[in-house]
């Protein structure tokens, strides 16, 4: 783990434990829930307000599983309540760097991490008791395996990714699944493979999501209405109505009436000090319900004064450079894996704009804390090329090569630094050649000619692989001008 690695790791738990109870017990509506899944799991699997299991949140229950295991294991406090979304926003900004770091180099992934890690959005969450810390973490996640299966080709991995999304889809439903035209994408035009491959991959992948997200919803649907929670934010006491209505279209579209879910609660209800709540204005005239929360829907609402300051910052210079990455490696071929980083994130990102920009129902500002890490890697080594390190090559190792494919910008150097393994091999054999050529030879274990081996590419790395002749370039060419020269014996003997 490189030290850039580590800085960043350690910035995001400062930033996310510090006086991490400095919110109280934050959202006390799931603050509720997950009191109530560490007394009873029958509560803990529904995600009720409520240990007497009478009424459920208005979301699937993975986040506060989680926060009811805090809470068992460390007892109820304003701690254990908030510890698991700052551990899901330090492993998330980690993520975001080993992520980006594969693909572009160490300097785009501290960039990247620095961005997700600060941006006021991602510090508000990550020490926050909401579902959305712990929807970002999955999503990132999924997005890294995602891009191990586009690299080296194994289908276990876009599996891996489709059940990252489908645990996403029972921590905010489906939020979940706006990233999947940039996966479905990505993968489709990235991965190697003919069309059917890849298509049959597809078809694997989303199977994949169903199952990993269904199993909830299904399980709630087949159990009967006496045996267990009303869902709350549902008109019909059904997972499925909660999930197409008050946590789906409504929240694209608006709600088709004001009001909450037939009259039951969705949320902590406001203080009678405070008076009535306010009724969204329905119609052109209002903007729709979102105006009220976030700014008129429109082409610039990430830029208003709700939603600027959260997210939108660093967007101008994330969109330039992904535009600019696009337009450098679109003819690098299909499968370069700097070109499906780019469709990932660049989709993701798109995805997102678009849709918290037009959606006429309720929307938050902290819902855009799923952009960050998109805006971060979404830059791709454009930044490395402007502070000079050329895609992170001067700053460390580099971006990783996948396992059984050849680095095109190595493949072919002279030197044994930069051969390919099997011109080493070919070094071996033509080492065998030169044995059975000479009378007496060499036994069976003996170490002279792994010592010709390395000496011929030491030799060749000492001359930066300028080599007159080129026939004798690579490690294999340093064991060839041993085997030519007289006094070989004598030289390995020494």
């Amino acid at each position: 783990m490189l030290p850039a690695h580590l800085a960043t790791i350690a910035l995001a738990a400062a930033l996310y434990l510090v006086n991490l109870t400095v919110s109280g017990y934050g959202n006390m509506y799931y603050s509720m829930a997950a009191q109530a899944a560490s007394q009873r799991w029958a509560a803990w699997f529904f995600g009720s307000l409520d240990a007497a299991n009478f009424i459920t949140v208005d979301k699937p229950p993975l986040s506060t599983m989680l926060m009811g295991l805090s809470v068992r294991l460390l007892g109820l406090s304003e701690w254990s309540i908030l510890l698991p979304q700052a551990l899901a926003g330090i492993a998330t900004v980690g993520l975001v760097y080993s992520i980006v770091r594969r693909t572009f180099g160490p300097a785009a992934a501290t960039i990247a991490a620095l961005v997700t890690a600060l941006s006021p959005a991602a510090v508000l969450m990550f020490r926050y008791n909401n579902p959305d810390a712990l929807l970002t973490l999955l999503l990132v996640a999924a997005a890294g395996a995602l891009l191990r299966g586009v690299e080296d080709g194994r289908l276990r991995w876009v599996l891996a990714s489709a059940m990252l999304v489908g645990l996403a889809f029972n921590t905010k439903f489906l939020q979940a699944y706006m990233v999947l035209p940039a996966f479905a994408l990505t993968y489709f035009v990235a991965a190697p493979g003919g069309v059917v491959r890849r298509t049959a991959g597809l078809l694997a992948a989303f199977a994949v999501v169903i199952v990993s997200s269904g199993w909830w919803v299904l399980a709630v649907e087949l159990m009967p209405v006496e045996s267990r929670p009303y869902i709350g934010g549902s008109r019909t006491n059904s997972a499925v109505s909660l999930l197409l209505g008050h946590d789906g279209l409504e929240r694209i579209f608006g709600p088709a009436r004001p009001g909450g879910a037939a009259g039951l609660p969705i949320g902590p209800a406001p203080s009678p000090a405070l008076g009535p709540a306010p009724s969204p204005v329905i119609g052109p005239a209002g903007g729709g319900p979102g105006a009220t929360l976030s700014g008129t829907p429109g082409l610039l609402r990430l830029f208003n004064d709700d939603l600027g300051g959260q997210i939108a910052w660093l967007l101008p210079a994330s969109v330039v450079g992904l535009v600019g990455g696009l337009l450098a490696r679109w003819r690098s071929g299909r499968t370069d894996r700097r070109l499906a980083a780019y469709l990932l994130w660049g989709g993701w990102l798109l995805v997102h704009a678009v849709v918290f920009s037009f959606m006429t129902g309720p929307i938050h500002t902290y819902y855009t804390v799923v952009m960050a890490p998109a805006i971060g890697g979404a830059g791709g080594d454009g930044r490395d090329r402007r502070l000079g390190t050329k895609g992170g090559g001067q700053l460390g190792r580099g971006p990783r090569r996948p396992r059984g494919r050849p680095d095109p910008g190595r493949v072919g150097r002279p030197g044994g630094a930069g051969a390919r393994p099997d011109a080493r091999l070919r070094a071996g054999s033509r080492w065998n050649d030169c044995r059975a050529r000479r009378p007496g030879g060499v036994g069976r274990g003996d170490p002279r000619p792994a010592r010709s081996l390395v000496a011929g590419s030491v030799a060749d790395a000492a001359r930066g692989g300028r080599s007159r002749d080129r026939r004798a370039r690579g490690p294999a060419g340093g064991t060839r001008r041993l085997c030519r020269r007289d006094d070989a014996h004598e030289l390995l003997g020494r």
